[in-house]
C-alpha cells in the first residue's frame, strides 16, 4: 500500500499535467499569445505568455512570415503563412517553435487557414486553380477570364497534415473568387466571403461543400461566427451579425474587427476617431450583441491606435495592438499592460489548454 506522501506527490503530478495539458511536442503551461511582428518583407510569427515572459519566435526566416498565425484548438500548433519557398504557402508549427511543416507546398497561393473545431482539418484559400494571367495586363475582367476559368482564389479544405486538399468551391464570375473561410463551432458549415455576384458577400455552405448560399448582399469583412453557432458577424456598413440562416441582418454599430466574447453575451470591436487636423487614431470598444450599452476600454494614441481585439479563453480579458506593440488588459478595460514589443499587425490568443 502506498504511504500517503506518495500518494500526494502522485495528486500534485497529476494536477500539474493537467494544467499543463499534457507533456508532448509543443505542450503549453499557460495562456499564450500568437502574434505578427516585423517589417514588411521580413516579419515573423511569435508566441509569448499573456504576462509577456517566454516570448518565442516560431518562424526564424528572411522571408515574410507576417499574415494569419491561427491556433489549433488544442493550443498545440499555430498554423501561419510564409513565402519563404517564393510564394504563399500554409505552415504549422509546434508552439513551442518545433515541428515547422510547410502543408500546402504548391507553386500558386495558399493562404487563410483556419482550423476545424475538432483540429483534425483546415480550410483556407488558394489561387491554385485560377486562370494563369495573360503577358499582357488585363484592361477588364472579360479580357481576364472566360467561361469555364474560375476566380483567383477558391475555398479549400485539407487534413491537419496537409493531405487531402480538396477544393470546396467553384467562383467562375469575380476576380477575388472566394476567401475568408470560417468553421462554424460545430464544424458542419463554413461561411466565406464571395465575389460571385460581383460584389462581396457572404456565403455558407456545408463542411463538405455541398448547400452554398448566400446570406448577405454586401459584407466584405471575414465572417466571424458567434460561440453558439446562430450567428455570423461582419463588417458591411459597420460591423453587422446575420442569423446563420441569413435573417434577422442588423447593424450594430460603426467601427471594424469584431470579436465575440467566449460566452457570446458580448463583442468587442475597433472604432476609429479624427485626433486634431489631418489625423486620427483607433480604440477598443465593447457592446453587448444585441449592440446596447456600448463602451470605450481604451483611448489609442495619436496616429498609432488600439486595434486586432481577441478575447482570453475565460473571457476575463481582452489582448490588442497598440502602436504596433502587444497589450492585454482586463475585460472592462483596467489594468493595461504591455506584453510585447513589435511592430506586430495582430495578435490571436490561444485556445484553452
Amino acid at each position: 500500500m502506498r504511504s500517503p506522501a506518495v500518494l500526494v506527490t502522485l495528486f500534485i503530478a497529476l494536477v500539474v499535467t493537467s494544467a499543463c495539458g499534457g507533456g508532448g511536442p509543443g505542450a503549453i503551461t499557460t495562456s499564450r499569445l500568437a502574434f505578427t511582428a516585423g517589417l514588411e518583407g521580413d516579419g515573423e510569427v511569435y508566441a509569448v505568455n499573456a504576462d509577456g515572459s517566454g516570448r518565442v519566435n516560431l518562424s526564424s526566416s528572411p522571408a515574410d512570415d507576417r499574415c494569419c498565425p491561427v491556433w489549433s484548438p488544442d493550443g498545440i500548433r499555430i498554423a501561419f503563412v510564409s513565402n519563404r519557398d517564393g510564394n504563399e504557402e500554409i505552415y504549422v508549427v509546434n508552439a513551442d517553435g518545433s515541428g515547422l511543416t510547410n502543408l500546402t507546398d504548391n507553386p500558386a497561393p495558399d493562404h487563410q487557414p483556419t482550423w476545424s473545431p475538432d483540429g483534425t482539418r483546415i480550410a483556407f484559400a488558394s489561387g491554385r486553380d485560377a486562370k494563369t494571367l495573360p503577358t499582357e495586363t488585363p484592361t477588364s475582367l472579360s479580357e481576364l477570364y472566360t467561361p469555364g476559368d474560375f476566380g483567383w482564389d477558391q475555398v479549400y479544405v485539407m487534413d491537419a497534415g496537409g493531405s487531402n486538399q480538396t477544393r470546396l468551391t467553384e467562383n467562375r464570375s469575380g476576380f477575388a473568387g472566394d476567401r475568408f473561410p470560417a468553421w462554424s463551432p460545430d464544424g458542419t458549415r463554413i461561411a466565406f466571403v464571395s465575389t460571385r455576384e460581383l460584389d462581396e458577400t457572404i456565403y455558407v455552405m456545408n463542411a463538405d461543400g455541398s448547400g452554398q448560399r448566400r446570406l448577405t448582399g454586401s459584407g466584405p469583412g471575414p465572417p466571424v461566427w458567434s460561440p453558439d453557432g446562430t450567428r455570423i458577424a461582419f463588417v458591411g456598413a459597420g460591423i453587422q451579425v446575420i442569423n446563420a440562416d441569413g435573417s434577422g441582418l442588423a447593424t450594430l454599430a460603426d467601427g471594424s474587427s469584431p470579436a465575440w466574447s467566449p460566452d457570446g453575451s458580448s463583442i468587442a470591436f475597433a472604432r476609429g476617431r479624427e485626433v486634431g487636423i489631418g489625423g486620427g487614431t483607433s480604440d477598443i470598444y465593447v457592446m453587448d450583441a444585441d449592440g446596447s450599452r456600448e463602451s470605450r476600454l481604451t483611448e489609442g494614441e495619436f496616429l498609432a491606435g488600439d486595434g486586432s481585439p481577441t478575447w482570453s479563453p475565460d473571457g476575463t480579458r481582452i489582448a490588442f495592438v497598440r502602436g504596433g506593440a502587444i497589450y492585454a488588459m482586463k475585460a472592462n478595460g483596467s489594468n493595461q499592460t504591455r506584453v510585447a514589443e513589435g511592430p506586430a499587425l495582430l495578435v490571436v490568443w490561444s485556445p484553452a489548454p
